[in-house]
């Protein structure tokens, strides 16, 4: 199992590295239950959040309070590391200032380290099968 995936973003003309730290499988499923919470009403029948692309699913994040938000998107960077040479340091408010020059890195990071989390959600058929579907609510009624 791959906990640790290497990407490399252009921050404002720099190409940066970085490291994705995956989340165990208990905090993942507890990020991803409190976003289906926090979106649910973005998103009508649940399994839409997980038939989504990481840009949708931050998309929904982005439309919801940024106070309910802060402490998912703040999730998802605590998993990013800066690395250059031997030099590995986490992404927070104090130490991004002078490791990353534009904001756009950090949402690239953001769908980055969600695509290493969570990227086996977004083919629809994870999620689908621990949902009822439509036709089993018809049925029952």
């Amino acid at each position: 199992m791959n906990d640790i995936v290497s990407v490399t973003l252009d921050d404002a003309g720099t190409e940066r590295s970085f490291e994705i730290v995956k989340m165990d499988a208990f905090k993942a499923e507890r990020w991803y239950l409190r976003a289906l919470v926090l979106v649910s009403g973005i998103f009508a029948d649940g399994e839409s959040l997980g038939k989504g692309n990481a840009e949708s699913v931050l998309k929904a994040l982005s439309l919801v309070d940024y106070e309910k938000a802060e402490p998912l998107l703040r999730e998802l960077l605590e998993c990013c590391f800066f690395v250059d040479g031997n030099l590995k340091k986490a992404i927070t408010p104090n130490t991004a200032h002078g490791l990353i020059q534009s904001p756009v890195t950090l949402t690239k990071l953001r769908i980055e380290a969600f695509k290493a989390n969570f990227g086996f959600l977004l083919d629809g058929n994870a999620l689908s099968s621990l949902l009822p579907s439509r036709s089993s609510k018809t049925a029952n009624k």
